[in-house]
């Protein structure tokens, strides 16, 4: 079976709503975040790293690792997404 490659302009698309979606999302976990628990900082210190190295690569990727990255985004925005419910299921946030 042939992969199908997805035209660039699709891709690039498709990663600048996932670069808005991760902003609302780290904005709206940022507030939180001062009434976690060191556990879920931790957690949230590996995720802007990460963030910041994600953004550093989008600036000089090539078309071919378009793809790689949005799946990377894509797998970003799921570890945000599980920490910002674990921040809001911590009884003391």
């Amino acid at each position: 079976m042939e992969t199908v490659k997805r035209p660039i302009h699709d891709i690039r698309q498709q990663i600048v709503l996932l670069m808005e979606e991760l902003q609302m999302l780290r904005d709206e976990t940022r507030v939180h975040m001062h009434l976690a628990g060191m556990e879920l900082r931790d957690r949230w210190n590996e995720f802007e790293r990460h963030h910041t190295r994600l953004e550093e690569v989008l600036v000089y990727a090539s078309d071919e690792a378009l793809e790689p990255i949005r799946n990377a985004l894509m797998d970003h925005r799921a570890a945000l997404n599980a920490l910002r419910d674990d921040l809001r299921a911590d009884p003391e946030c």
